[in-house]
């Protein structure tokens, strides 16, 4: 018996968005000839600009904090640009704020400190990353007076220790957004204003990344992650999905407290439930293992995972989701697959090379 497996790759792309830790809160990469540096106070002290990052509220649901797990910023390097400390600095929308001369917090958190060397080559763009993708570093909280309806509204800010105003470092800016930014000037009676550049633009070059992050209450079981076969293959006989669920509450959850119900739907259909063997402590996880899911059925089955505690104060992060694929299995030979036809599992995902008579696979950028 042979056993063909087609890989559908846009769906196993969903899978992983599904599991991973820190997803996109923000993303600005756009980089046109506009730069800005703000250069020193009067005293001497670097300025800070801030721009506003806006994060769609559905990012958070009903969490309690946005958590951020990594930040970057682009920094432009111009000819002949001296060595210089660059400092990333992250705030909150100010709960008392009147007015665009008073929105971000300050004094800002500083979340990075970067020392570029002198002399490199021209016209080039560093990024500066802070955070490790996975951890929160920094959390701020929900803020009640956005910006903008149905977003939520935090604050990344850059300074430079050199005021080179001609040759030198930059932030790279978008030239399709003249939104307004924020100065903090230490060094001025009034140390926070609002501005828009003067023939420059103002959002420059952020990715923000991270996860909600909730306050800690008396009782709380979180779902994290349903897991199903690791491989795209032709399943036979009982199959593990394995379903990972965290204690976010102050106490212990004893033994047998908290059940989790496994339902896949789909190509496959399954229900069973099964609870802790052994008591979580406090952040701490357990994994159940449901070790008697058939899905012998070619195609994608639908996993929903629901945990039940019953002094959970918090519901809305009980569920979580993933799926899997059954391939099929061919028995008879010849095999015979015409590229044209309508049938070919694969068809979606191949295109003709343009003046051949030849076929390519294309697999995110690259094409075999």
């Amino acid at each position: 018996m042979m056993k063909k497996i087609y890989t559908l790759l846009s769906f196993m792309a969903l899978l992983g968005c599904i599991k991973v830790n820190g997803q996109v809160l923000y993303s600005n990469t756009t980089q046109t000839t506009s730069r800005f540096n703000p250069g020193l106070g009067q005293s001497g002290t670097p300025k800070i600009v801030f721009d506003d990052i806006n994060i769609d509220a559905a990012v958070i649901g009903d969490a309690d904090s946005v958590g951020f797990t990594n930040i970057k910023v682009g920094i432009r390097r111009i000819a002949s640009a001296p060595a210089v400390t660059v400092n990333v600095y992250l705030t909150e929308l100010d709960p008392l704020s009147f007015g665009l001369d008073s929105l971000p917090v300050i004094p800002p958190t500083l979340i990075g400190t970067f020392n570029l060397a002198a002399n490199g080559a021209a016209s080039q763009t560093q990024i500066l990353s802070i955070g490790d993708s996975v951890n929160v570093f920094k959390a701020l909280k929900r803020d009640t007076g956005n910006l903008f309806t149905g977003f939520q509204t935090a604050f990344v800010g850059v300074s430079f220790s050199t005021n080179n105003t001609n040759n030198g470092w930059r932030f790279t800016s978008d030239g399709n957004n003249f939104d307004a930014a924020w100065e903090y000037n230490a060094d001025s009676v009034a140390p926070r204003s609002a501005f828009g550049f003067t023939g420059l633009t103002s959002t420059f070059y952020i990715q923000a990344f991270g996860r909600p992050v909730y306050t800690p209450l008396a009782f709380d079981v979180k779902t994290l992650s349903v897991t199903p076969p690791d491989n795209v293959s032709c399943l036979s006989g009982p199959q593990t999905v394995t379903v990972d669920i965290q204690n976010l509450g102050q106490s212990p959850v004893a033994a047998g407290a908290a059940s989790v119900t496994l339902k896949v739907g789909g190509a496959n259909i399954y229900s069973g439930t099964l609870s802790n063997t052994a008591s979580i402590p406090v952040n701490g996880t357990a994994t159940i293992s449901f070790t008697d899911v058939i899905l012998t059925n070619p195609g994608l089955s639908l996993d929903t995972a629901i945990v039940s505690f019953g002094s959970d104060l918090r519901n809305t992060n009980d569920t979580a989701f993933n799926g899997s694929l059954t391939a099929g299995t061919i028995n008879s030979y010849p095999i015979t697959d015409d590229i044209e036809g309508a049938t070919l599992t694969i068809a979606p995902f191949v295109n003709t090379i343009a003046g051949n008579q030849l076929w390519t696979l294309h697999v995110a950028d690259t094409a075999y």
